[in-house]
């Protein structure tokens, strides 16, 4: 009897493993892995073979074969001895889609699901299994917030849980940083902001105010947001932004400083920008403003130097009530004269029965001018001016019904509204 020999496949194919099995992974997780292999490849690629023209190669060259040879090597030298394969597993080994969540002795109890360690480990093992969105992004960070109002465990504060460095490297794997769409929530960026200032990743911010502000970024979803201004993800972004170092009406012991800085830094982003970019600047010029006029009796005198920077940056939209009140409060040199001015120029603001609310609402500001114009009158000795000013503030206020005419119905009055007299330190 002959038996017959096995041929060489089939021996392969009982004695050597199956190596090439597919993963167990779902399409989405398979279209996931693919998109970050992809993405981490041509990253790479870019590194180890940037785009140049002949003449930078040439340029190259020559300064490198200039270099001294006892040269000490930097940091780039030193990852480009590196293999290309190793750069690129490693990319994608710190991709946090396909990264396994740490445990650290977290059992995640039905009892126990708000505590901070907890809804890290949610979020990464939520992450690491696809089902991560953005919603669920901004249900996790304000559960941490709630968490951390609610924790009276000095061991976390809102700028040590990582939460924001998380969702933005979630972001970042699943591509959404580059087409901004989660701007589209305004709720989710308001919160998101809140976390990346608190952990000291306020420059990613200012990269993406610079991106959404250049002309030649093109938002996706540009026919949702032509609508109305405040629907525009640059404005989501940048009034996120400029709430968190805007100070509090109720925190009379933080200066303006940082709200100022902030603006400046912002106008000179937006300065040479859209006309959405342009409405931004200038609200929230007006709010601050605001802040350091009619509320600077209970903040501190700001810097010179950043409120100067501040008044000049504002005068191209020629707001000439706001810019005649800030010069009343200079923190070291306060003017009265564009007060006066604007005053005179504007008498029909005490008798017009216009019952618009913006109409009011300026008469009301006018009000802060006129008593803070009598502040500084009486410190610089004009009892003629303060006697104009009284009477323009008694007709106003009739109109008004602020019930405080009978208190200025006199040569010499008090400080009405019981504002404090800022300038008694300046005479």
């Amino acid at each position: 009897m002959v038996v017959r020999t096995p041929s060489l496949h089939g021996v392969k194919r009982t004695l050597l493993p199956s190596i090439h099995q597919p993963l167990p992974l779902s399409k989405r997780q398979s279209q996931q892995l693919l998109d970050t292999i992809t993405t981490s490849f041509r990253k790479n690629l870019d590194l180890e073979h940037p785009w140049q023209s002949p003449d930078s190669n040439h340029t190259t060259s020559a300064s490198s074969n200039q270099r001294s040879p006892d040269a000490a090597p930097t940091k780039a030298s030193a990852h480009a001895g590196a293999r290309p394969t190793d750069q690129h597993l490693r990319s994608i080994l710190a991709n946090p889609l396909f990264a396994q969540p740490a445990h650290d002795n977290v059992v995640a109890s039905r009892t126990e699901t708000t505590t901070i360690p907890n809804q890290l480990y949610i979020f990464d093992a939520a992450v690491a299994k696809g089902l991560m969105n953005n919603h669920r992004a901004f249900g996790f960070l304000v559960t941490i917030l709630k968490a951390l109002e609610e924790s009276s465990d000095p061991t976390y504060n809102m700028a040590n849980t990582g939460a924001g460095l998380r969702v933005l490297q979630w972001l970042r794997a699943t591509n959404q940083e580059a087409n901004m769409r989660f701007l589209a929530k305004p709720g989710f960026v308001s919160v998101l902001i809140r976390f990346l200032f608190a952990e000291g990743l306020e420059h990613v911010a200012w990269e993406w105010l610079a991106r959404i502000a250049s002309p030649s970024f093109t938002h996706l979803d540009s026919e949702d947001v032509s609508a109305k201004m405040s629907h525009h993800p640059l404005s989501r972004l940048f009034s996120a932004m400029m709430n968190e170092n805007r100070p509090p009406a109720n925190d009379s012991a933080r200066s303006i400083d940082p709200g100022l800085t902030n603006y400046l830094a912002a106008h000179e982003i937006l300065s040479n920008q859209s006309r959405i970019a342009q409405a931004n600047l200038r609200n929230s010029w007006a709010v601050l403003s605001w802040q350091a006029t009619v509320e600077a009796w209970k903040r501190v005198a700001p810097t010179t130097t950043i409120f100067e920077d501040f008044v000049e940056s504002g005068r191209p939209w020629k707001r000439d009530l706001d810019l005649a009140h800030l010069d009343l409060h200079h923190p070291t040199s306060p003017r009265s004269e564009a007060a006066l001015s604007y005053m005179h120029q504007n008498p029909t603001l005490a008798f017009s029965n216009e019952g618009t609310r913006a109409h009011d609402f300026k008469r009301q500001r006018v009000i802060c001018l006129a008593l803070d114009a009598v502040d500084r009158l009486k410190q610089a000795g004009n009892a003629d001016e303060v006697s104009w000013v009284e009477r323009f503030l008694t007709t106003i206020s009739e109109h008004l019904h602020f019930g405080t005419a009978d208190g200025l119905h006199r040569e010499t009055s008090t400080l009405p509204l019981g504002r404090p007299n800022r300038y008694a330190s300046l005479a």
